[in-house]
């Protein structure tokens, strides 16, 4: 009968367990499935997609070498966070879905569905005696708006990752006690396997994110603090032994962290990363007290998050949060208080007369101190002054609290039944609605970046930030204008001086800037790829080449220097140096999409098609949606010959980005092959897409003109010449057309209009010349007629049409010597043309008439 009554509650138990945990899954997901949509935003686009120890194809011991951001951690300027298992997930998603946001935001929602139900479990075996609260508390964690930056932004992966690992190391940890429940110190039993594992798991949470090495010293805290009860029987004997035994675990456990900690000291070169003023103003500061008292405030506004998260802000640096420098300020209140909370529940934690009290308590509190304290500055200044993402862990322990709380309050009043079953959930719905407006913030860069210009309009770097995201948009005046606001808030941002020099039509106030942003931060390897980029358009390539070259030794992974570099070796015609740059430029960044591209082009001109080819593919494989790799290897089967080929990688490039480039290299694919009609219907949906580019309302005239349409022809080439009035191949055309349709004079006024702006291309000249003595011949000018042709062939000799009109010119006037010399001219560049041999034997004819006569 008491075995069926066991049975029957285990079942109940269960079954409560599982109907807990599809509560925490449903709220997990429901809460973060509007983040799916998101893209990659912040620092995203350095941490994966620009970092190439996340992509395939990149030597897999980088990875360990490496910071969090793809430099070397010997590196000076690397932040010297080394989270190689979290990078390694990310090459996992570049794997599988490629470098593409929606797989990597498909995982960190698992993983916060899977963190919810490790917490659960760990409320139920280590926190709560009663299993009502245990869901309350994983229903805060799975919903808490606090989480957004570590879910919905990707590279809060970290932190996500860690916890999980976390709460698998406190797990394992507690289930290698055989007692856990009994006294802290006279365990019974210990199971070695599952320690060994437990320091394995709390290994790997450090290689997630340096945070998760706490787990080591709350886990066996969480013994200490664990209510006294009896120890087992045995005798003095029996104690000691066990003391012996808890004392060999501490033994492990800290030889573990300390060998962690001499091995994290060991692969950072024994150097702390080094952060900039606005990173962490406080901590510049010469004054302990304003230390103290701006760590301690941080540290009141971190709690005030984790209770009260209606402010949330992806980025506080800079003066988001001024310092404090007097006790005198109204903000000391805010640490004053949360100091006096964390005594009171620490004194409650030690001295209430029921266990379970003291058990949830200590519990909460180490959840929610410990692995806050990396993040403290009581140990290292950090690189932040508030971080949301740090919160991820220590909202565990504020969830326990906050659970704990509401079921105490609901158990103090007459009212105890409605409390506990309205104020729980209530709350969990106003975080879900909470999370879920939340993470529209993070869906793209322009609602990320502008929520930071209205949430903190005094934080420079939010609006650096957002002026980023309107520069690369085409919004100039705007960026130019919070770059602007960026500098009066923070004079000495060396990043938007640099980038506001980017944006001035001004050489000489543009290179200021970039000697300003150079003054300010020596080593900032973008302003000197920009100061090389502007000599390079000057025309001063040496001083460019020393720019992009001293742009690569400071930032070896920044790519656009190299690509850079060989470019101006190439214009000094170095192809062996330019060669030998991109060589660097793959060694260094072996799985960026963009050099193979670059390289390939390279190649191409270098008549190398095959490497071409293979570096194009290379391309497209570290990046399967480079349309502009797919575009240009279309362009390399075009040119040789390959028709079929290069349709396929034009359409393809096409379905990947409909952009008005390649569908002028499909016009004139289709232009250069004899499908007029598809021609025309490509050129047409380009100049749709672009109706204010004149070249490619010429290149639809031209198609046109083929096709015998001669007014529309006219008509979309003197658009183009309105567009463009130095559009010389618009007068060419628009010469033609004329000539076509027997208007002469005003065909020859198209061609001197274009002449009178001196074209440099010799092959272009020589036409127009040649097209004004067409029309001159037709107006009887036959001398002035004669003399462009003559002009004509100077500058291109190759123009039989040109000689063979100088020779029908000198045979009219009767010149048969001048006449057959020209001819012959052109028998020597187009041999099989019919009206030269009808010309010549026109020529014969005569000369022999001529001589009969004699």
């Amino acid at each position: 009968m008491r075995a069926s009554r066991e049975r029957r509650t285990s079942s109940a138990g269960a079954s409560e367990f599982w109907t807990s945990a599809v509560q925490c899954v449903t709220v997990s997901v429901l809460c973060y499935c509007n983040s799916l949509r998101g893209d990659f935003v912040h620092d995203d686009t350095f941490a994966i997609v620009g970092n190439p120890d996340a992509w395939p194809g990149s030597p897999l011991a980088r990875l360990f070498g490496n910071d969090f951001w793809g430099k070397p951690l010997t590196d000076s300027r690397s932040h010297k966070s080394y989270r190689p298992l979290c990078v390694l997930t990310f090459r996992l998603n570049a794997c599988i879905s490629g470098v593409e946001p929606l797989g990597f935001h498909v995982l960190n929602v698992l993983l916060h569905t899977v963190a919810t139900l490790l917490f659960l479990c760990t409320c139920r075996v280590a926190v709560f005696t009663r299993k009502h609260p245990a869901r309350l508390a994983a229903l805060l964690f799975a919903s808490h708006p606090v989480h957004c930056e570590a879910v919905a932004g990707i590279v809060g992966r970290a932190d996500v990752l860690a916890c999980v690992l976390y709460l698998l190391t406190f797990l394992t940890y507690v289930k290698s006690l055989a007692a856990y429940s009994a006294d802290s110190v006279c365990l019974q039993t210990v199971r070695p396997g599952l320690l060994v594992t437990s320091l394995a798991l709390g290994t790997c949470a450090m290689f997630a994110k340096e945070t998760g090495v706490t787990v080591l010293g709350a886990s066996l805290l969480s013994q200490v603090i664990s209510p006294r009860r009896p120890c087992p029987a045995g005798g003095l004997w029996r104690v000691i032994r066990l003391k012996r035994a808890f004392l060999q675990r501490v033994g492990a456990v800290t030889v573990v962290v300390v060998a962690l900690l001499c091995f994290r000291i060991a692969v950072m070169g024994g150097t702390l990363p080094v952060f900039t003023e606005q990173d962490n103003p406080a901590s510049f500061s010469p004054h302990r007290l304003t230390r103290f008292l701006s760590y301690s405030n941080a540290a009141a506004r971190h709690a005030w998050l984790l209770l009260c998260p209606s402010t949330l802000c992806y980025d506080w640096q800079a003066d988001s949060i001024p310092r404090l420098s007097s006790f005198w300020d109204i903000r000391c209140a805010a640490p004053l208080a949360l100091f006096t909370t964390f005594t009171l529940m620490i004194r409650r934690a030690l001295c209430h007369p029921q266990a379970d009290e003291r058990q949830t308590l200590a519990m909460g509190l180490l959840f929610l101190t410990i692995p806050f304290l990396p993040a403290s500055n009581l140990f290292f200044p950090v690189g932040f002054v508030l971080a949301e993402r740090v919160l991820y862990m220590p909202s565990m322990g504020a969830c326990v609290l906050v659970s704990h709380g509401l079921d105490r309050l609901g158990a103090a009043g007459p009212r105890r039944p409605v409390l506990h079953s309205l104020a729980g959930p209530a709350l969990v719905i106003l975080y879900a609605s909470k999370t879920i407006r939340q993470n529209e913030v993070w869906h793209s860069r322009e609602t990320l970046f502008r929520s930071g210009v209205q949430t903190l309009p005094h934080n420079a770097k939010a609006h650096y930030n957002y002026a980023n995201w309107l520069k690369d948009v085409g919004r100039l005046a705007e960026a130019a204008q919070h770059y602007q606001e960026t500098l009066r808030l923070a004079p000495n941002h060396s990043s938007a001086l640099n980038n506001l020099g980017t944006l001035t039509n001004n050489s000489v106030r543009a290179e200021q800037f970039f000697w300003k942003a150079l003054s300010v931060m020596p080593n900032h390897s973008r302003a000197m790829f920009n100061l090389g980029s502007l000599y390079k358009v000057q025309g001063r390539p040496m001083e460019a080449e020393h720019w992009f070259r001293q742009a690569i030794a400071t930032s070896p992974l920044f790519p656009d220097p190299h690509s850079s570099l060989a470019a101006v070796l190439t214009e000094q015609g170095r192809p062996s140096g330019a060669e030998e740059a991109y060589r660097e430029a793959l060694k260094a960044l072996p799985g960026n999409a963009n050099i193979h591209n670059n390289y390939a082009v390279f190649l191409a001109t270098q008549g190398d098609r095959l490497r071409a080819e293979r570096h194009y593919r290379q391309a497209m494989f570290l990046q399967p949606s480079h349309a502009v790799a797919m575009s240009n290897l279309g362009r390399l089967y075009r040119t040789t010959g390959h028709s079929g080929e290069a349709e396929k990688w034009f359409r393809r490039s096409l379905s990947v980005k409909y952009n008005t480039d390649t569908l002028e290299l499909l016009g004139a694919l289709y232009y250069h092959t004899g499908r007029l009609r598809a021609a025309r219907d490509t050129y047409q949906q380009a100049v749709q897409m672009a109706p204010e580019n004149a070249r490619k309302r010429l290149a639809l005239a031209q198609v046109l003109s083929r096709q015998g349409d001669t007014k529309e022809a006219s008509q979309q080439v003197a658009h183009a010449i309105t567009l463009d009035p130095n559009c010389l191949e618009c007068f060419h055309l628009q010469a033609s057309l004329a000539i076509q349709a027997g208007h002469f004079k005003q065909a020859l006024i198209s061609v001197q209009e274009a002449l009178g702006h001196a074209p440099t291309d010799k092959r272009l000249h020589a036409e127009l010349l040649f097209s004004q003595g067409n029309c001159q011949r037709e107006l009887h000018q036959f001398p002035q007629a004669f003399k462009s042709y003559q002009q004509a062939v100077e500058l291109y000799p190759g123009l039989p049409s040109a000689w063979i009109n100088m020779g029908a010119i000198l045979h009219l006037q009767g010149d048969y010597s001048g006449a057959h010399h020209h001819y012959q001219q052109a028998i020597r560049l187009d041999p099989q043309s019919p009206l030269l041999q009808d010309n010549i034997a026109k020529l014969s004819r005569a000369m022999q008439g001529n001589t009969g006569q004699r």
